[in-house]
């Protein structure tokens, strides 16, 4: 197989989901926290990492920094920066 090499071909955009989450990340401000609810046959370790991956991908994006801690039977989620 060959290939044809093109000159001047703009490289597009890259893909993004849509920004914005499910989560109110972006009304926080600056001490703000909330809890999400760890479910039944869902351990609080998987709740923890989900909502730490959630918040640092929006956080990254949106330039800020969010925490989370398991608090009993929930996960709470804080906005430091």
């Amino acid at each position: 197989m060959t290939y044809k090499i093109e000159k001047e071909v703009p490289i597009p955009a890259p893909y993004r989901k849509a920004q914005g989450s499910k989560y109110p990340f972006a009304q926080m401000a600056v001490g703000d926290s909330f809890a999400v609810d760890v479910e039944d046959g869902e351990g609080p370790a998987a709740v923890l990492n989900r909502m730490r991956g959630a918040a640092n991908r929006f956080g990254k994006d949106n330039g800020m920094t969010l925490t989370a801690r398991v608090m009993g039977s929930t996960v709470r989620i804080w906005r430091t920066k």
